[in-house]
C-alpha cells in the first residue's frame, strides 16, 4: 500500500508553501509520496495524542514558519509547522494504539518540515534535493526516546531515517537498550467496549532486521561523527529510487523487453515506497506503544506514593504541577540520577540543530534570523503568549533555568519570550532601568520597539550567583524585560529604613563585574566562550560575567536597509548602520542584554542614568560599528579588539582620533598576525600613546589607553580560531596555536578590566595589573617602533623602555616603586622624546580631518631624497656632493601634476634640487581597505642622472644611466629588512611568499602599433603599480626550502605563486645633450624621470605580515 497524494498536509504545502515548494511537489518524484507518508505519521498521532498545529515563539497561529534561502535567493525553500499536546488527549476508538487509562503525556515539542533545495556542483551544473521530517519530543525527563522520522534526497536516492533517540547511552545502559529496542512494547489492555489488539508488535531491533533485507535498502553510514552517534536508535538506510531502483530491475529482468523493464522500475519504485511507508509506521506505532506504557507506569506509581508523598516526584517539592509536566517530572522509577540523565538527553535531541556541525554552513545561506528561527522551532521554544503551555521552566530562566543543573546560567538560546512592545517615554524609562542604564536616552520609544534578540549570557567561573543574593536580578520585571515581554508594573517601594536599596548591597556585589563583547560580522555568540573563558581565568580579582551580544545584521537589513542602495555596497551597509543607530538599536541591543545579564544573577552598580559602572565592553572586528562612541557614554572602560574606532571609515579617511581626548579607559589589543585588522592601522595609536605617556607617564596611559599588539596571535585568535583564509587572516607555521594565542590575547584585557572594574579595596590586585599591562604596553612599543620609525611616527619606545625595566628591577625587591610616572615638569612644545608629535590625532573643524602627521610628511621627504641619490648612484661622489636635494610633499594629485623638478645654483658652486612626491594611499582606492598597506606608496618627480650630470658639468652625461624602478624598489625592501626586528626578517625568509621586482611599464613608450599609449597626465592621474601572483614553474613544489633553509611554510592554494611581483610604472626621457645651457623655462620639462614605487613602510609591512597570506593579496 502507498500513502496518499492527496492529504491536509498536501494541503498545507499548496497553501503556505513557496514556489519551489509547490513546484517540487509536482514535479520531483515521490516527493508527494513522503508527504502523504508524514501526513500518515501526524494522523497517527492526532489520534492517540491529541496533537493540533500550535503557535510557537517563530510560527504564526496557524503553527507554520518559511525560510527561504538568501543566499543565492531561492536556492532553498522551507516549510515548517509546529504542533502541541491540548491539556487533555483523548484517544480515538480507531487509534492504532488501544486507548488505556493513564493520560499521555503532553509532548514537549513536535515539528513538520518539508524542504527543497538545489545544490551546485563542482563540475558545474546543480543538484536539486528534497527532505521531509517529524519530530516529536516527550518530556525532557521522560525516559521514552524521541521519534524521528527523517526521509529525502535526490532523484536518484532517498536517506531514510526513522529513530527512537534515545535518552540514555545504549552501550551503558543495557536495560534501557534492551527494554525500547531489543523487546516488543508491552501490550496494553483494551478499554471497555474495544476490541484487544489484533497482534503483538514486533520490537526495534526485529523491524530493523527485517529492513536490513528489503531490496533496495542499504545500511547508511555518514561521515559525521554527530550523525552516526545520533543514528544509534534508527533505522538508516539509502534506499535506491528513481532511475537507480529502475535500472536495479532492469538488471534484474535481463533480456525482458522495454517495456517490462520500465514497469519493473515503476514497480521497484513502488515497492520501496511501500516498504519506507511499512517500516516508518510500524515504527511510530511501537513509540506510540512505549509511550502509553511509561505513561501507564508512571501514573501507577503516582497512585502509590499519593499518599505519603502527595505525588510529587523526589526533589520537584515547591514546584506547580504545570512545571513538573513540563519538565519532564516522572514517577515511574530510576534514581535521581537516571532521570536527570532523561533529562538532559531529551534537552539534547530537541536541541540538536543548536550542536550539529553542518548548521554553521546554514548562516551564510538563510541569514542569521531564519537560522534561529529554524533552530528554535525544532528545539519548542514558546511565544510569549503561550504562557497556558509554556510553564516558568522554560520561560522563566532566572528562577527555573539556574536551579537546573543542566542550564545552570546559560541563557542564550532558551525558551524566551518573544518582543512585545513596552511603553515609551519618560515613564517607561523609569519603569526599564536596565534599557535606560544602558543608555537608550532620546532613543527610548525606538528602542522598545526594536527587534528582540537572545543574547549569549555566560556566568562567573563558579557558576553561581552570591549566596547574599540569592535572588539577584531575578524580579518578576526583570526576568520580563530580559526576555522581551512588557514587564508587570512594579510593587510599590519599601519605606524608608528598609532592607532594599544602596545600603542593602552587599560586599560581594562590589566585586561584580560585566564585559559585553560585541562580535564581528556574522559570527554566532558561541564562538566567544574560549575568549571568555580565558579572560575570565586571567582576572581572579573579579566575579566576572561575560555577555555576548546578537545581532543578526541580515534581519536587521530587511527592516532598516535603504531600499534605494544595493544592500552589500558599502553604501548601502552605511547607510543601514545609520538607520538601526537612528532607531536607538545599538543602544536596545545592549538593553536587551544587560536585562538578560541581571537576570541571570548579575548586579550591575549604576552610576547617574546612563551609565553601568562594573561594565566594560569590548568591541571585536566589525563589532565596534555602531558602539564605539556608545560605549563611553555606558560602560566604564573600552577595549577594542582587532578593529579600530571609527571602523567604517578609518582606512579610507584615515582621520585617527585622540586618545587623551577619549573621556573613559579605552584598550586597543591586536594579534601581530592579524591578516583581516592588520597592526599598522593601530600605528597613529601607538604614536600617540607614546606622545601622550611624555606628559601622563608611561604608567598613566599603559593603564587609561593601552595599545597592545599580541605576537603571533591571528584574527581567528579573537573568536573561534576558525581562520577565514580567504579574507585575509594567517594560519600556518608561523601563527601561534589557538589556545596559547587566546591566552595571549585575554591576558591584557583581564589586566585592563581588573584596572578599572575591580573595587579600591583590591590595591594589590590592581597594583600587579598595572604592572603587567606596563609590561605589555612597553614590549609592544619596543617590538613595533622600527615600523613607527620609519614610517615617521616616532620611536614609540623611548617613553615606556625605562618605566618598564624599573618595573621589572622592583619584581623582587620588597618595596612599591611606582615606575613610569609623569614628568615633574610637562613638555611644552609639539616635538618629544623619539621624534613623537603631541596632538597628532587631533580633527579641526566642523568636517573630519584628514591631514597628514608631521612626521609622515617628514618621513616621505626623507625617503624621496634617498630615492633621487639612488637615482644619481652612478655619479661620482664628489659630483653628487655638490647637490643638495629636498623633496616637497604633496597631498593633492593637481599641485603634484603642475609641479616639476627643477635645478637650481646655489651660488656657491653647489646645486638644489627640488623633487616632488605624493603619498598615496592604496586604501582610498580599494573595497577592502583593511588588507592594503597603512603606509603609502610613493609617486615621485625625479630628474634623470644624464640631466643632473650636464647641469653639473660632468663628461658625457649621456653615459650615465639612470636605473629602472625595479632597482629602486629592492634597494628599498632590503632597507626594510634590514630595519625590521630580526625574528620577523627571518620568519620572512623562512615562511613568506617573496616579494620580488620586475616588469616595469614605460608609460610612454609606443604599442605594437606605433601609438602612444598615453600623456605624462595620464600617467600621473591613471597609472598604478602591479602587484602579481605568478603561479609556480610547472612542477615546481611551493615553499620547497633551499640549500640551509627551514622547512616549508604553510601550503599556499595549487593556483597561487610563492612570491609576489611588483612592477612600477614609469616616464624616463633623457635630455638633449646641451641641457644645461637652455633656459629654465625650458629645462623645466626636460629630463624628467616620473615614477611609482613602494615606500620602506610598505615593504616593511610585507615582510611582517602581507607576506604570510594563504591567499592572495589585493595589493
Amino acid at each position: 500500500m502507498l500513502p496518499p497524494t492527496d492529504s491536509p498536509l498536501h494541503a498545507l504545502v499548496g497553501e503556505h508553501g513557496q514556489p519551489q515548494l509547490v513546484s517540487a511537489m509536482e514535479e520531483f518524484p515521490g516527493l508527494s509520496e513522503l508527504v502523504g507518508l508524514q501526513a500518515e505519521v501526524l494522523g497517527r498521532l492526532e489520534r492517540a495524542l491529541g496533537v493540533a498545529p500550535a503557535q510557537t515563539k517563530h510560527t504564526d497561529a496557524s503553527g507554520v514558519l518559511k525560510c527561504q534561502s538568501l543566499n543565492p535567493p531561492g536556492a532553498a525553500a522551507n516549510l515548517f509547522r509546529s504542533y502541541r499536546t491540548p491539556r487533555a488527549s483523548p484517544t480515538s476508538p480507531t487509534s492504532p494504539i488501544p486507548a488505556s487509562t493513564p493520560t499521555p503525556p503532553r509532548l514537549r515539542t513536535m515539528t513538520q518540515a518539508v524542504s527543497t533545495y538545489t545544490m551546485p556542483l563542482p563540475g558545474g551544473g546543480s543538484l536539486r534535493r528534497i527532505y521531509t521530517k517529524t519530530t516529536a519530543s516527550p518530556p525532557d525527563g521522560w525516559p521514552t526516546p524521541q521519534l524521528d522520522v527523517e526521509i529525502g534526497g535526490t532523484a536518484a536516492e532517498l536517506i531514510f531515517y526513522v529513530a527512537l533517540g534515545p535518552k540514555a547511552s545504549l552501550t551503558h545502559d543495557l536495560a534501557y537498550l534492551d527494554k525500547y529496542y531489543n523487546q516488543p512494547p508491552p501490550l496494553q489492555e483494551a478499554a471497555p467496549g474495544q476490541e484487544p489488539p489484533q497482534q503483538q508488535l514486533p520490537s526495534f531491533k526485529a523491524l530493523e532486521a527485517e529492513a536490513r533485507k528489503t531490496p533496495g535498502f542499504s545500511p547508511f553510514v555518514s561521515p559525521s561523527l554527530w550523525v552516526r552517534a545520533q543514528a544509534a536508535g534508527a533505522l538508516c538506510f539509502n534506499v535506491a529510487w528513481g532511475p537507480a531502483a529502475a535500472a536495479g530491475a532492469a538488471d534484474a529482468d535481463a533480456g525482458a523487453g522495454a517495456a517490462a523493464s520500465a514497469a519493473g522500475g515503476a514497480d521497484a519504485n513502488a515497492a520501496a515506497m511501500a516498504a519506507m511507508r511499512r517500516y516508518t509506521l510500524t515504527l511510530v506505532d511501537i513509540w506510540l506503544a512505549h509511550l502509553l506504557a511509561d505513561a501507564a507506569a508512571d501514573a501507577a506509581a503516582a497512585a502509590g506514593a499519593a499518599a505519603s508523598m502527595d505525588g510529587a516526584a523526589e526533589g520537584d517539592e515547591g514546584t506547580t504541577d504545570g512545571e513538573k509536566e513540563e519538565a519532564g517530572s516522572w514517577r515511574g522509577g530510576g534514581d535521581a540520577w537516571e532521570r536527570e540523565g532523561w533529562r538532559r538527553a531529551g534537552r539534547v535531541l530537541r536541541n540538536h540543530m543548536r550542536y550539529d556541525p553542518l548548521t554553521p554552513m546554514l548562516y551564510p545561506v538563510f541569514g542569521e534570523a531564519q537560522v534561529t528561527a529554524w533552530m528554535e522551532t525544532v528545539a519548542g521554544e514558546e511565544a510569549a503568549a503561550s504562557s497556558k503551555m509554556s510553564s516558568a521552566a522554560e520561560s522563566g530562566p532566572a528562577s527555573a533555568a539556574a536551579s537546573s543543573p543542566v542550564t545552570s546560567g546559560l541563557l542564550a538560546g532558551r525558551g524566551a519570550a518573544a518582543s512585545a512592545p513596552a511603553p515609551a517615554g519618560p515613564a517607561a524609562a523609569a519603569a526599564h532601568p536596565a534599557t535606560a542604564a544602558a543608555g537608550a536616552g532620546s532613543h527610548d520609544s525606538a528602542a522598545q520597539s526594536f527587534p528582540f534578540f537572545h543574547h549569549l549570557i555566560i556566568p562567573p567561573l563558579e557558576g553561581k550567583a552570591p549566596p547574599s543574593t540569592p535572588a539577584a536580578g531575578a524580579s518578576p520585571q526583570a526576568q520580563a524585560q530580559a526576555f522581551g515581554q512588557t514587564p508587570p508594573a512594579p510593587a510599590p517601594a519599601a519605606a524608608a529604613g528598609g532592607g532594599g536599596g544602596a545600603a542593602g548591597t552587599p560586599p560581594a556585589a562590589a566585586q561584580e563585574a560585566l564585559l559585553v563583547i560585541s562580535p564581528g560580522a556574522f559570527l554566532p555568540t558561541e564562538a566567544f566562550r574560549p575568549l571568555a573563558a580565558a579572560i575570565q581565568a586571567a582576572a581572579p580579582g573579579l566575579r566576572l560575567w561575560v555577555g555576548v551580544l546578537h545581532c543578526d545584521l541580515m534581519a536587521l537589513g530587511q527592516r532598516y536597509a535603504d531600499p534605494s542602495l544595493p544592500a552589500m555596497s558599502e553604501a548601502g551597509f552605511k547607510a543601514l548602520v545609520r538607520n538601526i543607530e537612528a532607531a536607538g538599536g545599538y543602544s536596545a541591543l545592549l538593553s536587551q542584554l544587560v536585562a538578560q545579564a541581571e537576570a541571570a544573577g548579575f548586579v550591575a552598580r549604576r552610576e547617574g542614568p546612563a551609565r553601568i559602572g562594573n561594565m566594560a565592553l569590548l568591541c571585536q572586528s566589525a563589532g565596534c560599528v555602531g558602539y564605539d562612541s556608545l560605549s563611553y557614554k555606558v560602560a566604564a572602560a573600552t577595549v577594542v579588539l582587532a578593529s579600530t574606532l571609527n571602523p567604517l571609515d578609518y582606512a579610507k579617511g584615515r582621520a585617527a582620533l585622540s586618545l587623551e581626548a577619549w573621556p573613559r579607559p579605552l584598550m586597543h589589543a591586536v594579534g601581530e598576525l592579524d591578516g583581516q585588522m592588520r597592526w599598522f592601522w593601530l600605528a597613529p595609536y601607538l604614536a600617540d600613546a607614546a606622545a601622550a605617556a611624555t606628559k601622563f607617564g608611561a604608567r598613566h596611559v599603559a593603564v587609561h589607553k593601552p595599545v597592545v599588539v599580541v605576537p603571533g596571535a591571528n584574527h581567528a585568535a579573537t573568536s573561534s580560531g576558525a581562520v577565514r583564509a580567504e579574507r585575509g587572516d594567517i594560519g600556518g607555521p608561523a601563527a601561534a596555536p589557538y589556545e596559547q594565542a587566546t591566552r595571549a590575547l585575554a591576558a591584557p584585557i583581564a589586566q585592563f578590566l581588573t584596572c578599572h572594574l575591580s573595587s579600591h579595596h583590591s590595591t594589590q590586585a590592581r597594583e600587579q595589573a598595572e604592572n603587567a599591562l606596563l609590561e605589555a604596553v612597553a614590549a609592544t612599543a619596543a617590538h613595533t617602533a622600527p615600523y613607527t620609525a620609519l614610517t615617521g611616527l616616532g620611536d614609540t619606545a623611548a617613553p615606556f623602555t625605562a618605566a618598564a625595566a624599573a618595573v621589572a628591577a622592583a619584581a623582587g625587591s620588597s618595596g612599591t616603586q611606582q615606575a613610569g610616572l609623569p614628568p615633574a615638569t610637562p613638555p611644552r612644545g609639539a616635538c618629544r622624546a623619539g621624534g613623537l608629535v603631541a596632538g597628532a590625532c587631533r580633527t579641526a573643524g566642523q568636517v573630519t580631518s584628514s591631514a597628514m602627521q608631521p612626521g609622515v610628511v617628514a618621513a616621505a621627504e626623507r625617503d624621496a631624497a634617498a630615492l633621487q641619490l639612488a637615482v644619481l648612484a652612478a655619479l661620482p661622489e664628489a659630483a653628487r656632493q655638490r647637490l643638495c636635494v629636498v623633496a616637497s610633499v604633496h597631498t593633492s594629485v593637481e599641485t603634484f601634476l603642475y609641479n616639476q623638478p627643477l635645478m637650481s645654483e646655489m651660488g656657491d658652486g653647489r646645486w638644489l634640487l627640488n623633487i616632488h612626491v605624493l603619498p598615496f594611499y592604496k586604501s582610498s582606492e580599494s573595497e577592502r581597505p583593511n588588507l592594503t598597506p597603512q603606509a603609502p606608496e610613493y609617486w615621485l618627480k625625479f630628474k634623470c642622472a644624464s640631466f643632473v650630470a650636464a647641469f653639473l658639468g660632468l663628461a658625457d652625461p649621456g653615459s650615465y644611466a639612470t636605473p629602472l624602478p625595479a632597482d629602486l624598489n629592492r634597494g628599498t625592501l632590503e632597507a626594510a629588512l634590514a630595519a625590521a626586528p630580526a625574528a620577523v626578517a627571518a620568519r620572512y625568509r623562512q615562511h613568506g611568499r617573496a616579494m620580488e621586482f620586475g616588469g616595469d611599464v614605460d608609460a610612454l613608450a609606443p604599442g605594437p602599433d606605433g601609438q602612444l599609449p598615453g600623456s605624462p597626465e595620464a600617467f600621473v592621474r591613471a597609472a598604478r603599480i602591479s602587484y602579481a601572483h605568478p603561479p609556480p614553474p610547472s612542477g615546481h613544489h611551493s615553499h620547497a626550502p633551499g640549500p640551509g633553509h627551514a622547512p616549508a611554510g604553510p601550503a599556499l592554494p595549487p593556483a597561487a605563486g610563492t612570491r609576489v611581483l611588483v612592477s612600477s610604472p614609469y616616464v624616463l626621457s633623457p635630455p638633449p645633450a646641451d641641457v644645461s645651457r637652455l633656459p629654465v623655462s625650458v629645462t623645466r620639462m626636460t629630463g624628467p624621470f616620473y615614477t611609482k614605487l613602494i615606500s620602506p613602510g610598505m615593504a616593511m609591512e610585507w615582510v611582517w605580515v602581507d607576506c604570510l597570506r594563504q591567499t592572495d593579496a589585493p595589493w
